[in-house]
C-alpha cells in the first residue's frame, strides 16, 4: 500500500499537468495568441525560405575564397559531427518540450527565432567567403544517418554569422530568470560555438560576434513584438495548489 508521503507525491504529479494543461486550454482560446503563434509560424517559415535561397546564393559566390584566421591557423581540425548535426537535433527537441511547459513563450520565441533567421540571412549574403576548410563536410562522419535535405540548409558557406552560437545564446537571454534553462542555454551556446572552431566549420568571427549580434536581436524583438513578449512575461510564475502540496509532503 501507498504512504501518505507517497499519496501526496502523486497528487502533485496529477494537479502540476492539470495546471499545465489548463494554462494551454486557457491560452489557445485566446484569440489574439492563436493568431499570434500562427503570424508568426509564417514569419518563421518565410525566414527559413529567405535563409535556403541567400545560403544558395552564398555558395555560387563563395567558391575558394578562404582567408587567414589566426584562431584556425593554429589549431587542428577535429571531427565534431556528433555535435553538429545529433547535438543540434536533441536541441530542436527541447524546445518543442519548452514550448509545452512555457506555452505562454511561444509567440514571442517564434518572432525573436524568425528576426534571428532573417537577420543571419541578409548578413551571410553581403561577404562572400568560403568556409575555412571546404570540404568540411567530407571528414565529418554521419553514416548517412542525416538525411540529405539537412544538407540543402547549409552550404558550409553561410558563415556570418555562427547560428549554432549565437541563437542559444539569444534564448538564454529570453529565459535569463530561468537559472537552470539560462545555463543550459549558454552551456548549448558554448558548446556549439566551440565545436564550430574545432571543425574549422566557421571563421573565429564569426563565432565571437554572434553572442553580440544575438543580445542585439533580442533587445530588437523585445521592442517590436511588445505583446508577444508581454504574454511571456505575465506567465503564471506558480500554481498555489502546488504550494500547498509541496508542503504537505516537506511535512
Amino acid at each position: 500500500m501507498l504512504d501518505l508521503c507517497s499519496i501526496m507525491k502523486l497528487m502533485l504529479f496529477i494537479d502540476t499537468i492539470k495546471h499545465f494543461v489548463q494554462r494551454h486550454v486557457t491560452l489557445w482560446k485566446d484569440k489574439s495568441f492563436v493568431q499570434r503563434v500562427i503570424f508568426h509560424a509564417l514569419f518563421l517559415t518565410l525566414s527559413f525560405y529567405l535563409t535556403y535561397y541567400a545560403i544558395n546564393y552564398t555558395e555560387n559566390y563563395s567558391i575558394g575564397n578562404v582567408v587567414p584566421d589566426i584562431l584556425l591557423d593554429h589549431i587542428p581540425k577535429l571531427d565534431v559531427g556528433i555535435i553538429f548535426f545529433q547535438g543540434s537535433f536533441i536541441f530542436a527537441i527541447s524546445l518543442l518540450c519548452l514550448a509545452f511547459l512555457i506555452p505562454e513563450g511561444i509567440p514571442f520565441g517564434l518572432a525573436a527565432t524568425a528576426l534571428f533567421f532573417l537577420i543571419r540571412a541578409g548578413f551571410m549574403s553581403m561577404t562572400h567567403l568560403s568556409a575555412p576548410f571546404i570540404a568540411h563536410y567530407s571528414y565529418i562522419d554521419y553514416d548517412g544517418q542525416i538525411p540529405e535535405t539537412i544538407f540543402s540548409m547549409t552550404s558550409g558557406n553561410d558563415l556570418f554569422f555562427s547560428g549554432h552560437a549565437g541563437y542559444p545564446f539569444m534564448l538564454s537571454i529570453m529565459f535569463w530568470k530561468y537559472k537552470y534553462l539560462k545555463y543550459y542555454f549558454l552551456f548549448c551556446s558554448v558548446v556549439s560555438g566551440t565545436a564550430v572552431i574545432l571543425g574549422h566549420l566557421h571563421y573565429s568571427i564569426d563565432v565571437f560576434s554572434a553572442f553580440f549580434i544575438g543580445y542585439g536581436i533580442f533587445v530588437l524583438a523585445q521592442s517590436i513584438f511588445k505583446k508577444e513578449y508581454e504574454y511571456f512575461e505575465n506567465r503564471p510564475k506558480s500554481e498555489p495548489s502546488i504550494s500547498l502540496n509541496l508542503k504537505i509532503v516537506q511535512k
